[in-house]
């Protein structure tokens, strides 16, 4: 797979909420990717596989994901088990990933301390970030870069992956030039990971992104997500500066929805932010605080993604419907998926089928949602209704109502 092309589409800048709503397309040497899209997980590949169906994940652009503390970098360093059973999964990961015309692994630092704490909620322990502990260890660094550039040579993948680092930006422009170079003198493409808080001060970014884009030519560049309240300089620099630009503007790590008290599909308000790709955050476990109790997921717990509205909605509400789940999903004729649907009402908390479920309603949620990207949003961008669009629906208006009055003021 060659990433052969990037180039803008069509751009919709008549929308009065927060910025304008794009369509970059990507070509490689499989097929045509159009954004807004969204990127398919190694975690949603694995919903699919625990439900009853044969249906592949097709979506154009796949990610796997990966990150790495201080104590997980040392690991990875010190020894060879690491590197050889990660370097196993990558290629087991991209064969999974075949269907998609972009594939992509991200070996990521943490950016942020993890802080341990016992059953009461008590700090006892804490490890530093996985890119503070390589920016205070130059040698460690060099070593890291070294592995995991080789780890993707090695896979022979085409689109090699750059881990984002916060370095002071003189020592930040080096480390990228030389790597760019190095991979392109393999006729591969670089995917740079880079950060909306980078140095935390927009000056910074501009200038950082400005480097990526107007001198280093960089097509493809990923950042994890962060919300607009915190990153708004960042955002608006994407949006006013590369709107127009040939370059595509990756996030991964979205969450699902904005909040508890949210229940909107995140990522399907980031078209109207400056970013088109996206890619979900896996759920983290968090095991009870009690270390007697045993954590039990039940069917009221699961939720379901809804075209209609963009809200991610109960199963009890959804579940009302299951014949609408089963078409949504292109699975109307799977009698196995219409009996566990079907039985939903009796299942009780059955850890099997509540397993099934759940999965499955991960699964619905990568193909309903991927489709309203596909075939909706980028319809009204290209028609230049991204304004309508938004109106349609309710709670997008709301958000990015409230998202507009956070803008950079001009």
């Amino acid at each position: 797979m060659t990433i052969k092309d990037v180039k803008l589409k069509w751009i919709d800048d008549k929308s009065p909420y927060v910025y304008p709503s794009r369509t970059v397309e990507i070509v490689t040497s499989e097929g045509r990717i159009l954004t807004p899209t969204r990127a398919a997980t190694i975690y949603e590949f694995n919903q699919q596989t625990t439900i009853p169906i044969t249906t592949p994940v097709k979506n154009p652009i796949s990610f796997s994901v990966k990150k790495m503390n201080k104590n997980k970098l040392i690991a990875f360093l010190k020894g060879n088990g690491l590197y050889a059973s990660w370097s196993k999964q990558i290629g087991e990961d991209d064969d999974r990933m075949k269907y998609s015309f972009l594939r992509a692994h991200i070996m990521q630092p943490t950016t942020s301390t993890q802080i341990i704490k016992n059953e009461k909620g008590e700090k006892i322990d804490e490890i530093e970030s996985g890119v503070d502990y390589l920016v205070n260890n130059s040698k460690e660094r060099e070593k890291f870069i070294r592995l995991i550039l080789k780890m993707q040579q090695n896979a022979g993948l085409d689109t090699v992956t750059i881990p984002y680092l916060r370095l002071p930006f003189s020592e930040y422009k080096t480390y990228i030039k030389d790597i760019v170079a190095h991979i392109r003198s393999q006729n591969k493409e670089p995917l740079v990971i880079f950060d909306l808080q980078y140095e935390e001060k927009g000056d910074k970014f501009e200038q950082a992104l400005s480097f990526l884009i107007n001198d280093q030519q960089v097509k493809l560049i990923a950042f994890p997500n962060r919300s607009f309240e915190k990153s708004a300089i960042s955002y608006d620099t994407i949006s006013t500066q590369y709107a127009g630009k040939d370059v595509a503007f990756l996030t991964f790590e979205v969450g699902r929805t904005f909040s508890r008290n949210n229940d909107l599909s995140k990522m399907h308000s980031e078209p109207f932010i400056g970013t088109d790709v996206y890619a979900v955050k896996t759920p983290r476990y968090v095991p009870p605080a009690d270390e007697s109790e045993e954590f039990v997921k039940t069917k009221e717990s699961i939720d379901f993604f809804n075209q209609d509205n963009l809200l991610v909605e109960s199963s009890t509400v959804r579940m009302t419907n299951p014949e609408k789940i089963l078409s949504e999903m292109g699975e109307s004729k799977n009698k196995r998926l219409a009996t566990i649907l079907g039985d939903y009402d009796t299942i009780g908390n059955d850890p099997e089928k509540i397993t099934v479920i759940n999965a499955l309603s991960k699964f619905h949620e990568l193909k309903t949602s991927t489709l309203e990207f596909d075939v909706e949003v980028q319809k009204r961008i290209k028609a230049r209704e991204s304004k309508e669009y938004i109106e349609e629906r309710d709670s997008l208006k709301s958000v990015l109502t409230k998202l507009q009055t956070k803008k950079r003021k001009k």
